[in-house]
């Protein structure tokens, strides 16, 4: 596996303590870090409040003394393409399997998954504060902080997105009997 290029995918919203721990692990296994690909969404929200230069930024205050190689992923053809040539990086990924079909490889780290990106963010509209700060650094906690008002519009668009949702659907039948 010495001339493949090795990436470590996701959306990454916010990095944490958890995805740092896998590629510290892959560093002390290859003696080099992964190229990071960020998933770009489309939308600024709660599942995704940070653009990718923030995401950069954010996963780039966890590693101070290191330069790291990231590429952006805004599109399914242009995630396949770096997939299909590439060993991806995986800790607890529900895409492991995915990975294997379509990429050169997979490296598996071994993880246990202590938390995720969206129960951080649960934790912080909950007053968690002090259990948010075990899971992130100083840094990411200030820029959870500094979208804290858009985190909290989760259920209203989340409400929104189902009322959406139920009439595009009953829009299409009325489209079939038609």
């Amino acid at each position: 596996m010495e001339d493949n290029f090795y990436v470590f995918p996701g959306r990454f919203q916010p990095f944490h303590y958890g995805h740092k721990k896998n590629l510290d692990e892959f560093f002390k296994r290859f003696k080099f870090y992964p190229t990071i690909a960020i998933y770009e969404s489309r939308r600024i929200n709660f599942y995704n409040p940070f653009n990718v230069e923030e995401v950069k930024e954010i996963i780039n205050s966890y590693f101070p003394e290191q330069k790291l190689d990231f590429i952006t992923l805004s599109n399914l053809v242009e995630t396949f393409k770096i997939i299909k040539n590439s060993v991806v990086v995986v800790g607890d990924s529900r895409k492991r399997h995915l990975y294997k079909i379509f990429g050169k490889g997979v490296v598996e780290l071994v993880s246990k998954r202590t938390t995720s990106a969206t129960k951080i963010k649960n934790m912080l509209l909950e007053g968690n504060e002090e259990e948010v700060r075990k899971y992130v650094n100083d840094f990411t906690f200030r820029k959870l902080k500094e979208k804290e008002e858009l985190l909290k519009n989760k259920n209203n668009e989340n409400y929104l997105n189902r009322i959406l949702y139920g009439l595009g659907n009953r829009l299409g039948k009325i489209h079939l009997y038609l």
